[in-house]
């Protein structure tokens, strides 16, 4: 991937709210889940949802899990201009404090009242291996695919 382009995708990434990911449950039917974007470190991704939520249950180790961050925000894109990123990984649970706690937000008291120790609070890293990007704007579509 060409720097530039990396420079772009990752800068898309930051400005992302949220992510939606996708995973099969146990009969092979589709999963989606909105989850907020607590942070990433380049195309790893960190977010947070219920230990015991039925989502959650899907994640086993390894399994494909599909992320799909979207960027519309109308105060800073023309008319037209949309982005978009499709990311092809797995997720994993993030058990070590000090990372946990480097994702903790005070918002997060009310559904985990024990904080970062409650036995509930799941932070979740999603580690891709490859993805697809693109950019529509006044100036035409631009995509890629890549490899990480």
């Amino acid at each position: 991937m060409e720097p530039q382009v990396k420079e772009e995708i990752l800068a898309f990434v930051k400005r992302s709210k949220s992510v939606i990911l996708s995973v099969t449950d146990a009969k092979g039917a589709p999963m989606q889940k909105a989850l907020s974007l607590l942070g990433n470190y380049e195309f790893v991704l960190y977010f947070t949802t219920t230990r015991t939520s039925a989502f959650c249950a899907q994640f086993s180790a390894n399994k494909p899990v599909s992320a799909y961050l979207l960027y519309d925000d109308p105060d800073n894109l023309h008319p037209g201009q949309c982005n978009g990123l499709s990311l092809s990984g797995h997720v994993e649970a993030v058990t070590d404090r000090p990372t946990k706690e480097r994702f903790w937000q005070d918002r997060f008291s009310r559904n985990y009242p024990n904080g970062v120790d409650d036995e509930n609070y799941n932070l979740l890293r999603f580690v891709p291996k490859g993805g697809k990007y693109f950019r529509v704007a006044s100036e035409g579509m631009f995509s890629t695919e890549f490899e990480l």
